[in-house]
């Protein structure tokens, strides 16, 4: 009698659990969907630009990448006058956009946590995450809500560096394809960021331990990854090197897919990757490259350019990351 009823019991909380999950994954896309309307996202949003704080970091946001894009200009204008060559449009246009967009990469990525780490922790410190969750407003809401007002902020800075960006074609050497991919990165770059800031903060009872976790979080990523994954490379390359023309052209492939796929959860890898294989392949979508296995044979395995690959893992991720951040605040709402 004790089993079946240990099952009985069981089984509906097994199903509860997860309809919670279906729940939450579901209403996420309600809850962007309907972010005018969200209170949540209209307090924040006010409270943000309201004060002299925006309008300043946005200035001096847009001041550093002009004075960029001035010393980018007058180095490569003095460095043609003094080689005397003729035409350096291709070569401005490319400098200017790449200069500019390297640097507003990086504050993104570093400028977006900052906006999410102390959302959650901060309304636990002022003691009102509790009246917060025990509002007829869904769980949800607040999470979409909380991080949809600290992107848009982020967006703006991104759109605002647009037509610096933008000088770019009139010199030429810069497709607008690639304007609109860099900016795809940027966006979702930021989203990202985002994400893994209001996640941790929703486990950090502290502000402070919050930002310190998540920047921690971003420089593993940003950084210490790629140093580390170049190091092993490296070593299995001198350790294999010699040998590779003697394995299977499957694990060879399955080398270049690992390989790839780091190189794709960098957001600053991902833009240089993207570049060169749009100068070597010219394209900027598919293309293949040719292995050979130990009898001979040629073989072409088909790849993606790496900036579809990082958009969608991490827009995936971040949608991963939501969940989890409204998961754990409905224990807390029980």
């Amino acid at each position: 009698m004790a089993g079946p009823e240990g099952g009985q019991t069981g089984e509906p909380g097994a199903r509860k659990g997860r309809g919670r999950r279906e729940r939450s994954a579901s209403g996420v896309w309600r809850a962007v969907r309907t972010q005018g309307k969200n209170p949540i996202v209209l307090k924040e949003l006010r409270g943000r630009m309201r004060g002299w704080r925006a309008a300043v970091v946005l200035t001096v946001h847009l001041t550093v990448l002009s004075c960029l894009a001035s010393i980018v200009y007058l180095s490569v204008a003095e460095s043609a006058r003094s080689s005397g060559g003729g035409s350096i449009g291709q070569t401005m246009g490319q400098a200017l956009f790449y200069s500019t967009y390297m640097l507003l990469l990086t504050l993104v990525v570093f400028l977006s946590p900052a906006f999410t780490a102390g959302t959650i922790s901060g309304e636990r410190e002022r003691k009102t995450l509790d009246l917060l969750i025990t509002t007829l407003l869904p769980t949800r809401s607040v999470v979409v809500g909380k991080l949809a007002s600290a992107q848009a902020y982020i967006v703006l800075l991104i759109l605002a560096a647009l037509p610096i960006q933008s000088l770019a074609l009139m010199f030429g050497g810069i497709v607008l394809s690639e304007v609109l991919i860099g900016t795809l990165i940027l966006l979702v770059t930021a989203l990202i960021a985002g994400s893994v800031g209001i996640f941790v903060s929703s486990l950090v009872k502290s502000s402070i331990a919050s930002t310190v976790v998540t920047y921690a979080v971003i420089l593993l990523c940003s950084v210490g990854l790629p140093i580390a994954a170049s190091i092993v490379l490296s070593l299995l390359g001198n350790i294999i090197g010699p040998a590779i023309d003697n394995v299977r052209w499957v694990w060879q492939a399955a080398l270049v897919y690992v390989a790839g796929f780091l190189i794709c959860a960098n957001p600053f890898a991902t833009a240089v990757a993207t570049k060169l294989i749009e100068q070597e392949e010219n394209t900027l979508l598919f293309f293949t490259i040719p292995i050979h296995d130990p009898g001979g044979r040629s073989y072409n395995i088909p790849l993606v350019s790496p900036w579809i690959v990082y958009v969608l893992f991490n827009s995936l991720l971040s949608a991963l990351l939501i969940i989890a951040t409204i998961l754990v605040l409905r224990r807390k709402r029980g």
